[in-house]
């Protein structure tokens, strides 16, 4: 998932978080970059329902979208 540059580590924090205390059973955890996140799926075949239940929470490719046209907003800012 893409955050904004410096969002990773409070998202995979959160997530982390849900999946430690059961709300987010299907990850079983993340690794987290600059404004990326990746989320690994407990089970093999677990990918396509945790990106399900992560839509559910708000996050989906159309945020991604949205990041990356508010990154060129501010280069042509500058």
């Amino acid at each position: 998932m893409r955050t904004p540059p410096g969002g990773a580590n409070l998202l995979a924090s959160a997530i982390d978080r849900a999946a430690q205390n059961g709300e987010l059973s299907s990850a079983i955890g993340t690794i987290a970059g600059d404004d990326t996140v990746l989320v690994v799926a407990k089970q093999a075949n677990g990918g396509p329902a945790l990106a399900k239940v992560l839509k559910e929470f708000g996050v989906s490719a159309r945020n991604s979208k949205n990041t990356k046209a508010i990154k060129n907003k501010d280069r042509k800012r500058n």
